[in-house]
């Protein structure tokens, strides 16, 4: 069994269904309770779908940059990979040879 990974826009929409269901079942409970439902419920602005403009992003600065340090191979990793590369061009010789 594939293991998929909802996409952000999936995950906003099951989200936004959330949040309705669970107005949903505010005003429910209110009606059986005997409560006044005929004042609907607030959403935040939180809770507003993000209107996007067109275009490219703005870009974003990072509050750190990040430094990143190079690798070092080891003399003896050097050497390998030598030694590696020397064995695999002998073998590519030797098969145009024959």
């Amino acid at each position: 069994m594939a293991i998929t990974i909802p996409s952000p826009s999936i995950l906003r929409q099951a989200a936004s269904i959330k949040e309705k269901i669970e107005t949903l079942e505010i005003q429910l409970e209110a009606i059986l309770s005997g409560g006044d439902v005929s004042a609907p419920v607030e959403t935040s602005e939180a809770t507003q779908p993000v209107k996007r403009k067109r275009g490219r992003p703005a870009k974003v600065q990072a509050t750190q940059p990040e430094t990143k340090t190079r690798r070092k191979i080891s003399k003896a990793g050097r050497v390998a990979m030598a030694a590696a590369a020397k064995a695999r061009w002998a073998k590519a010789k030797a098969a145009n040879a024959a």
